[in-house]
């Protein structure tokens, strides 16, 4: 690790200077964080000269991590590094392409993309990547279209690089080899698949939809009748409904009892204390929680074990959970859901 650089990217800033404490007390590693210049209560941002310095750090060694929010995806010179880490997936082509190009600049580079089994990033690595690809299909297809275009006379003849020049090309690209990490199990590759755009998306659309039926039913689960009557009033098909129980059971997310009702896998792997939860305000990097009525906890990213959907303003659910302090603030840790009560 002393030579190699790495960028790690997340989308919030209390989620990198964790990641920074961590990553601190691994031998080898000189980490720090990268952040924007809006500073809030606790949390101080970084002006134009320490942005500057810790570039200058970076690119002559004294750090060799740095973990940055969206502020590193552009308009700023960082050098580039061996390899870049999505903490979690993002949906956004446009930001997975910048973040992608931040290595592979001058010889082989690497991205690693972190996702949480059974949860929403599985559908937010899915859309990044099909997006992705889709962008990169049109530029190429643009592209052709321009040479063409500007083409006067007849093509050049072709000059291909002697053996030589190939043996001294050997082991560099200007593209990142990826690797996908899905936590909690075994790590595992997806590949998307060439399927029509808007099937995928009617599927997508139905994965959200279903799994958010079956935490409303709670332990109860959910009938295939009357989801098939739910999901046609939404313009969802009937093959597109079985595609996406069956991608759902796949990826764990909910389970078929033995009377033929659908359950979301966290009723089955929930450990606390069954709260009632109410979101009573989003800010950067948490949300402010109403429990039972009774307490106001602070809820995390990483404290989170459920579908990002739920995560809005005055949204109801019950879940296991456990209430913890530290730093004399009081957080909660959701496990899983039971049930959403909007």
């Amino acid at each position: 690790m002393c030579n190699a650089r790495a960028l790690v990217f997340t989308q919030y800033r209390d989620t990198a200077s964790h990641l920074v404490e961590l990553l601190s007390r691994v031998p080898g590693v000189r980490v720090d964080r990268f952040v924007g210049q809006a500073s809030r209560p606790a949390d101080e941002g970084l002006t134009q000269d320490e942005q500057a310095e810790r570039i200058r750090m970076l690119r002559e060694g004294e750090l060799n991590v740095l973990v940055a929010t969206s502020i590193a995806e552009e308009g700023l010179d960082i050098p580039a590094v061996d390899h870049v880490v999505f903490y979690e997936p993002i949906p956004n082509e446009i930001r997975y392409i910048q973040r992608r190009g931040r290595t592979g600049r001058r010889a082989a580079g690497k991205v690693t993309i972190l996702a949480a089994e059974g949860t929403m990033d599985i559908a937010y690595l899915r859309a990044g990547r099909r997006r992705a690809e889709r962008m990169k299909r049109m530029v190429e297809s643009l592209n052709s279209k321009l040479r063409e275009a500007v083409r006067r006379g007849p093509r050049p003849p072709p000059n291909p690089l002697i053996p030589a020049e190939l043996r001294t090309l050997d082991g560099k690209t200007d593209q990142a080899s990826s690797e996908i990490y899905i936590l909690d199990d075994e790590p595992e590759i997806f590949i998307i698949e060439d399927d029509d755009d808007k099937s995928k998306k009617a599927v997508e659309k139905a994965v959200i939809s279903l799994y958010s039926k079956t935490l409303e039913r709670g332990a109860a689960g959910a009938g295939m009748e009357r989801l098939a009557f739910e999901t046609e009033r939404e313009g969802i098909s009937s093959s597109t409904l079985k595609t996406a129980i069956e991608k759902l059971i796949k990826d764990r997310m909910i389970t078929e009892s033995a009377s033929g009702r659908y359950l979301a896998t966290s009723l089955l792997k929930s450990t606390g204390n069954i709260h009632e939860i109410k979101v009573d305000k989003i800010q950067r990097g948490c949300a402010v929680v109403n429990v039972d009525d009774t307490w106001s906890a602070m809820l995390t990213p990483e404290d989170y074990d459920g579908p990002r959907n739920l995560i809005k303003k005055n949204s109801r659910f019950r879940a296991s959970s456990k209430l913890y302090s530290f730093q004399g603030y009081l957080y909660i840790r959701v496990n899983g859901i039971i049930e959403t009560l909007n």
